[in-house]
């Protein structure tokens, strides 16, 4: 009876489960169309640009990603004086957050961030719900999109 291979084999090797399981995605993130934005100079939104009321607004995206744009890929960096603030985004003209993204301030006064994929609508807008209360830091930057 042959013996299996070592761990590291199984795994980690070219020939591993863990390797191919990457191979795979990352050649069906290059077939999905994926476009990386490339080196933005600045955020595109900080929390100097947004509304922290804890109500869903708007947030328009239509001056960065084209309009075949399907999926946004964003980094989300959070900081407040309180733990369990958040910033919210969804689909725009969704009712709920169950199929959105959330990045949590975990401890008072530590920078959080996040990496989030959100659909925009045809006008290119997404939704944000900022938790009402006087952040530090907000600082969004579209980092791609996916066509």
């Amino acid at each position: 009876m042959p013996q299996p291979a070592p761990l590291k084999t199984a795994l980690l090797e070219p020939s591993g489960i863990l390797s191919t399981i990457w191979r795979r995605w990352f050649h069906s993130v290059g077939q999905s169309g994926y476009v990386d934005r490339g080196d933005p100079s600045a955020y595109d939104w900080t929390h100097a640009d947004l509304t922290e009321d804890g109500t869903w607004r708007d947030l328009d995206l239509s001056s960065i990603i084209p309009e075949t744009a399907k999926l946004v890929h964003l980094r989300v960096i959070v900081q407040d004086d309180a733990a369990s603030s958040s910033l919210a985004l969804r689909e725009n003209g969704n009712s709920n957050l169950h199929n959105g993204n959330a990045v949590r301030t975990q401890a008072p006064d530590i920078v959080n961030e996040g990496e989030v994929l959100v659909k925009p609508d045809k006008n290119r807008k997404i939704e944000y719900n900022a938790t009402n209360t006087t952040w530090t830091l907000i600082n969004i930057v579209v980092r791609g999109w996916f066509l």
